[in-house]
């Protein structure tokens, strides 16, 4: 509508503008003609408005050559009678045959302008359309980037983009949290800064860019406060108005410690199957021992009392009770040892000073029996323990020393412990005769006995190491022959105990 108004403001100028060159002529040619008596000189003047008529209407301007022809002819009989009317009659011939070619030029440049202007009215369409469109389109592109930047933020991977020169253009908010820096400060960073093993983590992008695609690839992401988490990354090109690699990196810390756990706990099995092994064999062994003594003597009671020898029966008969006394004390350390697996007691803060001299006290006759001097430190601490179980750690490594400081002439055992990072370490010194470096280990298998101890089952040290590693601390011995021992066991602190929650 305001293009129509427009050319009708055009076409009104127009006609003002030759309605007012023709007034202009006409006047100047009566006055060249009546004052200077010159008029065929200006009579050249009308070659203007006409081209201009002729080429803005076309056959419709074409009056503006027949109104001149008339004008002249009309001139030449009332004014210019001295003129041949040839000359007259050869302009008015002029001005049609210059009005005809510009009224042709005209039609042909109107036709061009309708046709232009049509075309621009159907462009000036499918324009505002396809503005409408891309409007449109714009507007789901921010709606689709508005929800893609959503599930950018709320995904619970790390998500990163990286650009061909190994710099980062995006993260997400776990990213954030993984690395503990802001986004504001990883933009335009090096990617691999960010990981405790750079060149592992360029290899990666790097075969990501190469091969187009990484799959379940191992880093750890480094905290800025020096921890790291352990991810899997996969990785992929993405052709975006640039190039680049998007990362897409899940946390399998908890994953990962589930099969540390897994192969600890399958380790520890094998290791309880192997020392099941060896305690089934030693038990079988010996309870066998004092079978093969009560058949043996059985035969030989017999005997005896067919030929009623009753001195040598009452022989046999002791040698056949006291091998039940020996399995009878076998099955017990049996049964012993097998309690400790399923019998639980509260955990309970036990102050070690006290625990410690209530058992030596009550080992006060076999002490003073063997003229034994048990120092016990005043500097041991205070955990949260089973009591029972480390009682009977204690009592069993104490009555160990006894046995082997015995028989020196002044038999002496140390008690005391050494605080550590996340343990204390516990020790139990005698300075008996000492063990060899090649049963540091053996004595603390069950029913292991030196040579030189007569007496005991051997299955007090073995109670010693399942207790102790049942609190995932440490049992060993440090020694030489005719040097005495000293056994060590750790303990954790209270706040390092894996089984107080138990």
């Amino acid at each position: 509508m305001k293009n129509n108004q427009r050319r009708e403001d055009n076409n009104s100028l127009k006609i003002i503008s030759i309605l007012l060159l023709v007034g202009i002529l006409i006047g100047i040619t009566y006055y060249a003609i009546i004052i200077l008596n010159k008029g065929a000189v200006y009579s050249h003047l009308f070659y203007i408005p006409i081209v201009m008529a002729c080429f803005w209407w076309g056959r419709k301007g074409f009056i503006i050559s027949l109104f001149f022809s008339l004008f002249l002819l009309l001139n030449h009989h009332f004014f210019r009678t001295d003129i041949s009317w040839i000359n007259d009659i050869t302009r008015v011939l002029m001005f049609c045959i210059v009005g005809i070619i510009f009224a042709y030029a005209g039609e042909n440049n109107n036709i061009v302008k309708n046709k232009l202007k049509e075309y621009t009215g159907t462009l000036e369409k499918k324009v505002e359309e396809r503005t409408k469109e891309l409007k449109k389109s714009e507007e789901k592109a921010r709606e689709m980037a508005h929800h893609m930047r959503i599930l950018f933020e709320t995904s619970p991977d790390l998500l990163v983009a990286i650009n061909t020169d190994g710099k980062i253009i995006d993260i997400n908010r776990i990213a954030e949290d993984t690395t503990g820096f802001t986004r504001k400060e990883m933009i335009n960073t090096n990617f691999i800064d960010y990981f405790t093993e750079p060149d592992n983590a360029y290899g990666g992008y790097h075969k990501t860019l190469t091969e187009g695609i990484l799959r379940d690839y191992p880093l750890e992401v480094r905290h800025v406060e020096g921890h790291s988490t352990s991810v899997l990354f996969n990785a992929a090109v993405f052709h975006n108005g640039q190039e680049g690699v998007f990362a897409i990196a899940r946390d399998i810390t908890v994953q990962k410690r589930a099969e540390g756990e897994k192969e600890k706990i399958s380790k520890d099995l094998k290791k309880k199957n192997e020392e099941l092994e060896r305690f089934l064999y030693t038990t079988t062994h010996d309870l066998k021992t004092p079978l093969v003594t009560i058949r043996g003597f059985c035969e030989f009671l017999e005997g005896d009392l067919k030929e009623r020898n009753i001195k040598e029966a009452e022989e046999s008969l002791k040698r056949i009770t006291g091998a039940t006394h020996q399995m009878d004390n076998v099955i017990e350390s049996i049964l012993k040892i097998g309690r400790l697996g399923w019998k639980k007691s509260s955990f309970t803060k036990t102050d070690f000073n006290t625990l410690v001299r209530k058992i030596v006290n009550d080992l006060e006759i076999p002490r003073a029996k063997n003229g034994v001097e048990i120092v016990v430190s005043s500097k041991m601490p205070i955990l949260l323990v089973e009591k029972e179980n480390v009682e009977e750690v204690f009592s069993n490594l104490i009555i160990n020393a006894i046995e082997h400081a015995k028989t020196l002439p002044h038999p002496r055992i140390e008690i005391g412990s050494k605080k550590m990072k996340d343990s204390y370490q516990f020790y139990v010194k005698d300075n008996g005769v000492g063990i060899a470096p090649e049963y540091h280990e053996k004595i603390f298998e069950p029913f292991e006995k030196l040579k030189s101890k007569k007496t005991g089952t051997g299955i007090g040290l073995a109670i010693v190491k399942k207790i102790i590693e049942d609190y995932s601390g440490e049992v060993w011995v440090d020694s030489k022959l005719g040097k005495g021992a000293t056994f060590w066991f750790s303990l954790p602190t209270s706040d390092n105990n894996p089984n107080k929650s138990n």
